[in-house]
């Protein structure tokens, strides 16, 4: 086999955080590959990673590509906006830590920055701070609207497939478990988890697809 050497290429890291975030990672690669054209460089491999979240420090794509940084194929990196790269500053910390060991810039192009200057490195900094209080304060608001719902009788969730009024008529009338899921068309479990919620006096759950 030829051993050729091949020059360092520019990385482009892309993430989203969920499956429904397709266009989000067009939108990303888009713009990134424009602002290459626009910049004369041709030569660049896309890391991306699809329905992972900001705070998870373990991503297939990523880890390639610290991998390929460390092994020298990386010149530079360009990432859509530093909350795509991560949104801990723990993470984000190593990791810049790991691009300047090697000499190597990180671009945040919607940040409009890199950490090729002191004042990136601190633009750097405030903004994994900022990336990281809104992954909290979405995790906070999150939990409250779920737990709202929850005292209100709603559920966030698949589609309730089990007609609750009239298994709590069934039983109230005296039929077995067996009796009103084959008449219901559903499980026996549904109908046993929809009498527990009926003798723990709970209403009716109003799910978000029915």
């Amino acid at each position: 086999k030829l051993n050729i050497k091949l020059d360092p290429v520019t990385a482009l890291y892309i993430r989203t955080s969920c499956n429904k975030q397709d266009s989000g990672a067009d939108t990303q690669l888009n713009e990134l590959t424009k602002f290459m054209a626009q910049s004369g460089i041709e030569d660049y491999v896309v890391y991306k990673d699809k329905a992972v979240s900001g705070a998870k420090d373990s991503r297939k794509e990523f880890n390639l590509m610290k991998q390929d940084i460390k092994k020298g194929k990386i010149k530079s990196v360009i990432t859509y906006s530093l909350s795509r790269l991560g949104r801990d500053v723990g993470f984000l910390t190593e990791f810049r830590r790991l691009v300047d060991s090697k000499g190597i810039p990180l671009i945040m192009f919607l940040d409009g920055f890199s950490t090729k200057s002191p004042n990136g490195k601190f633009m750097f900094h405030i903004h994994s701070v900022m990336a990281e209080q809104a992954r909290d304060d979405l995790v906070k608001s999150t939990i409250a609207g779920c737990e709202l719902a929850r005292k209100k009788g709603k559920v966030w969730g698949w589609k309730k497939t089990r007609p609750s009024e009239k298994i709590r008529k069934l039983h109230g009338q005296g039929a077995s478990i067996r009796n009103i899921a084959e008449t219901c068309g559903c499980s026996k479990g549904s109908v046993q988890a929809e009498i527990k919620l009926l003798k723990e006096g709970r209403p009716i759950i109003q799910w978000k697809n029915q």
